[in-house]
């Protein structure tokens, strides 16, 4: 009789390690992607705020004359360590597709970009293109 309780508290022991594995595993599972979900949640908000940045600087190019716009060019620093930069192209349509061009056009293309400092891969660029067309 004294023989199966020790045989069941071992079996018990054994569980118990088991049990504790089991665990041990998952909970590193969930440990590892709640690091990963943290990591993208953090470049999806960097993201829209680049995005944001790059829309409100278009709103005012919404409000510059063809000639005007060219004073937009270059970079201004944001906060958050973001730099906003401006570039101011002349464009052509070639196929379906614009084109910058050195040569005066009747059309240019702005380009508005958002940088992390220290970073030379923009996190949102948005452009548009105007025109020096008047009715």
């Amino acid at each position: 009789m004294k023989r199966s309780v020790e045989t069941k508290k071992a079996v018990t022991f054994i569980e118990l390690i088991v049990v504790i594995t089991v665990l041990a595993m998952g909970i590193s599972a969930l440990l590892g992607l709640l690091a990963e979900v943290s990591r993208r949640i953090a470049s999806s908000e960097s993201i829209a705020e680049s995005t944001f940045y790059t829309e409100e600087k278009l709103e005012v190019v919404k409000s510059y004359s063809f000639e005007e716009v060219d004073n937009l060019v270059g970079d201004e620093k944001l906060s958050k360590g973001y730099i906003r930069r401006v570039r101011v192209d002349y464009c052509k349509l070639s196929g379906d597709t614009w084109v910058t061009t050195l040569t005066p056009t009747e059309y240019k293309m702005i380009t508005v970009s958002v940088f992390r400092e220290g970073s030379s891969t923009p996190e949102a660029e948005i452009a548009t293109i105007i025109s020096d067309y008047e009715n």
